[in-house]
């Protein structure tokens, strides 16, 4: 049997062009205390909060490299999400990080860590069973939905053997915030 594993990630503090969510590291706390404890999650948990996009870089490959395929890998990560500034049809989401920043109401992408490096380092694991949860802006960006129905899905990007990825909003809909509690996804 392998060993259980999470990340989890908050960031409630931000540069230029973003509220702050002190929400986040309450989520992130939240979480801890239900993974740590043995009669419900049991998981060897490392939390990151208020870290810089270089930081959750690191955090990140360090988390899916080096596991063994009976591993179960947990990765959390509350805070804002955006989309870029590749315009309506280049979008890609971004997970903002404390130093991200916007100037003239667009996200410095360069200040933000791509999705892309995520959905990289997991496909790059060896561990069978992955959990993504992304409490965030645009977060079923992840998968690349189409949005609002309108089309069809490709169904065959999504698919890993063991591989969940939650969402708490639509790839065009800002996610739920509680000023001073819980994420409302959470």
């Amino acid at each position: 049997m392998g060993k259980r594993a999470a990340l989890l990630v908050g960031i409630s503090e931000y540069g230029e062009g973003f509220d702050p969510l002190p929400g986040s590291l309450k989520d992130v706390q939240a979480m801890v205390d239900i993974l740590k404890n043995p009669e419900c999650g049991a998981f060897e948990v490392d939390d990151l909060k208020n870290c810089s996009d270089t930081s959750l870089e690191t955090a990140i490959e360090r988390f899916f490299s080096g596991k063994d395929a009976e591993d179960l890998l947990l990765f959390y990560f509350s805070g804002h999400g955006d989309l870029g500034s590749g315009g309506m049809l280049n979008q890609q989401l971004h997970l903002c990080a404390q130093n991200s920043r916007k100037e003239n109401s667009r996200l410095i992408e360069s200040s933000a860590l791509s999705a892309g490096f995520l959905k990289r380092q997991m496909d790059l694991c060896r561990a069978k069973q992955i959990v993504v949860i992304l409490d965030c802006c645009y977060s079923g960006k992840i998968a690349d939905l189409l949005t609002k129905g309108e089309g069809d899905i490709d169904f065959d990007e999504l698919k890993a053997n063991g591989r969940v990825i939650l969402a708490s909003s639509s790839a065009t809909k800002a996610a739920l915030q509680e000023r001073d509690g819980l994420s409302l996804y959470t």
